[in-house]
């Protein structure tokens, strides 16, 4: 199974709003349609071209919010979340998934340099690909 959530059932949708040409920077927008809270990390290219891993940024369920600060031109971006229940989902079994380091808490950090924090591990982060209309939808499933 591509997508895989213990216990759970839930939708993540990642929106790319843009109003200029793609190639044009844009913000990433999550909404989070599960029954719990959600901390989300992302690894995205920014307009510098370097690659960033960022994270943790909780959602609530029903919770529809804009990534502040982070910006693509890119098609790609990669996500892992963990919900309140342990649950996790990650690039397991996908063969475009990346291994990236997260910590406890607030981390930024350029490529796949391990960032500062307790409790460093390596996780493998899922690939999302930005359609046509600048839209990440990504299905959760038991």
């Amino acid at each position: 199974m591509r997508h895989v959530w213990k216990r759970l059932c839930l939708t993540l949708c990642l929106c790319v709003l843009s109003t200029a040409a793609w190639g044009a920077s844009v913000p990433i927008q999550i909404s989070n349609r599960s029954g719990q809270t959600l901390s989300v990390a992302v690894h995205y290219l920014n307009p510098q071209k370097q690659w960033v891993t960022e994270g943790w940024w909780v959602f609530e369920p029903g919770e529809l919010s804009t990534l502040k600060g982070i910006e693509t031109t890119n098609r790609y971006l990669y996500v892992y979340a963990e919900g309140t229940d342990d649950a996790v989902w990650d690039g397991r079994g996908e063969k475009d998934a990346v291994t990236l380091w997260v910590v406890d808490g607030k981390f930024r950090t350029l490529g796949n340099r391990k960032p500062a924090g307790t409790d460093p591990v390596q996780v493998l982060f899922s690939i999302c690909e930005v359609d046509d209309k600048g839209l990440f939808y990504v299905q959760f499933d038991k």
